[in-house]
């Protein structure tokens, strides 16, 4: 049996929902489907970062993204924070690069879920770039690493392990100390890695997360000096809920 044409189009004509109708608009006001495209992307680049990890991204490389927005945001104190200016003009300038940052990241996020909309293989490209900066695989094999090396007792294999997680001096713990600061480290990153960025994606998709990271990063790149006082500022502001939230 052969479908009329003309019939078929009107069928389609009137059966089938407009974007802005009322029919779409009360479906999205039920919220069936709110969750956005973006924190759908960041969940599947965890479950990619959780399953690969390192072996995937590796710190080495390069165009690694974690190592990228680093030297990106590295960059900025590097030209500017000059010890001839005074503190006030370091605290200035400092301010203005996280603004600036801060305002590059929404942009950016912005232009690819805009570019994503009109071609969804930008996608492809957001999740490369979310895995490797949620690059939270290398310390939960860490952890392990250094759970079983204590166990053992092996000194030297535990404070290897340590060294992934924490900047402190290993020297100075024993083991339950060394298991006790390994296990907040974790949960710290695990926060800051994990819980901040689906935060984030959640309110304001990938602009939050693009921001989210330029700031933090720009707040470990500025160091504790007057230059960086704005960034650490922002910083805790941002990471005050995801600490709460990871905390529970």
């Amino acid at each position: 049996m052969i479908m009329n044409s003309d019939w078929y189009k009107s069928l389609s004509k009137n059966t089938i929902p407009k974007a802005g109708s009322r029919c779409v608009r009360d479906h999205e006001k039920s919220g069936v489907m709110f969750v956005p495209e973006s924190l759908s992307v960041l969940l599947a680049a965890i479950a990619v970062d959780a399953y690969a990890g390192s072996p995937l991204w590796r710190r080495r490389w390069r165009w690694q993204p974690l190592v990228a927005a680093e030297r990106l945001c590295a960059w900025f104190p590097a030209r500017l924070d000059r010890e001839s200016r005074g503190p006030r003009a370091l605290r200035l300038r400092g301010g203005l690069c996280a603004a600036v940052l801060c305002a590059a990241g929404l942009a950016g996020g912005a232009a690819v879920e805009a570019l994503a909309a009109r071609q969804p293989l930008w996608w492809a490209a957001a999740l490369f770039v979310f895995a490797g900066l949620v690059d939270q695989r290398e310390g939960a094999d860490a952890l392990r690493r250094l759970g079983r090396a204590l166990a053992v007792h092996d000194r030297g294999a535990a404070e290897a392990a340590f060294a992934l997680l924490s900047p402190r001096d290993p020297a100075h713990l024993d083991s339950h100390g060394m298991a006790r600061e390994g296990v907040e480290a974790f949960a710290r990153r695990l926060s800051r890695r994990w819980t901040a960025p689906v935060l984030y994606a959640a309110l304001a998709g990938a602009a939050g997360i693009a921001a989210y990271w330029l700031i933090d990063r720009l707040a470990a790149a500025s160091g504790r000096g007057a230059f960086g006082a704005a960034p650490r500022a922002a910083r805790r502001v941002l990471r005050h809920v995801p600490d709460a939230l990871a905390g529970l």
